[in-house]
Formats: structure tokens, C-alpha cells, sequence
């Protein structure tokens, strides 16, 4: 769990080249925008901002808000419910049922299922993720 949000870490879309970008808080706040040394990207041309959960599904890749997730064994949530949305809401990141958009769920409560049996399988813009080296 992120506890110094000076380690936080972001992506956020990347409207002229139609890609995502990572960052961090620091490189938000404190680097001048005009010489950023990642691919020269500028923070203004950047959309649909989203933060990392500090959770990785089954395969290890990292889970950000508006991520699609899909479970493979839901027996602690709805059995009928299969693919949620990351959200943040109530001060913590949750798991929003797409199929009853009532049903929310503490990821932090499920942490266990997520471990093992999620998968991040897009996004809720339909925006195509790159491969990435995730660390």
C-alpha cells in the first residue's frame, strides 16, 4: 500500500501520440515540463489520468484506476459478477460490478482474490495498452 505519495505512481493517456505514459507524483510536480527526458512528452497534452493501486493481478501486471479486471473465481463476491471496473471512491480503491453497477467492492477486502485470480483485460476507455517493463 502507498503510504508516501511522493511514491505514487500514474499513467495517463497520451492524446497526440495515442499512447499511454507512466510518471510519478515527483515528475508531476516537479519537473519542468518543457525538458522532461521520458520521450519528451508534455503533461498538457495528457488525459484520462489514473493511479496505480499498488496491486498487480495474477500475471503480475500492474492494476490502475479505470482498469478493466476480470476474475476467474469470484466465490468471495457476487458468483454471477465476473469483469469490474478499478474505481476510487470512499477514500480507497474499490471493484465496480459492470453487470450491477450497485455492487462495489473493496479491492483492500479482496486482496487475496485479486492475487490470484484477476486480470487486467483493457480499460473503460477501450484505449490499447503497450507492452511495457513494469518494475
Amino acid at each position: 500500500m502507498i503510504i508516501d505519495f511522493s511514491d505514487a505512481k500514474f499513467r495517463a493517456w497520451d492524446s497526440q501520440r495515442n499512447k499511454w505514459v507512466y510518471f510519478t507524483l515527483y515528475e508531476l510536480l516537479y519537473i519542468n515540463s518543457e525538458c522532461l527526458t521520458d520521450d519528451q512528452y508534455a503533461f498538457s497534452q495528457l488525459e484520462r489520468v489514473g493511479r496505480f493501486t499498488s496491486f498487480r493481478d495474477r500475471n503480475q501486471k500492474e492494476i490502475y484506476e479505470d482498469d478493466i479486471v476480470s476474475m476467474t473465481d469470484v466465490r468471495a463476491l457476487d458468483p454471477g459478477t465476473k469483469r469490474f471496473v478499478v474505481e476510487w471512491e470512499f477514500g480507497a480503491f474499490v471493484l465496480r460490478s459492470l453487470d450491477d453497477p450497485d455492487s462495489v467492492y473493496l479491492m483492500h477486502n479482496f486482496w487475496p482474490w485479486i492475487i490470484e485470480h484477476a486480470e487486467v483485460v483493457g480499460n473503460r476507455f477501450g484505449l490499447e495498452e503497450e507492452k511495457r517493463k513494469e518494475n
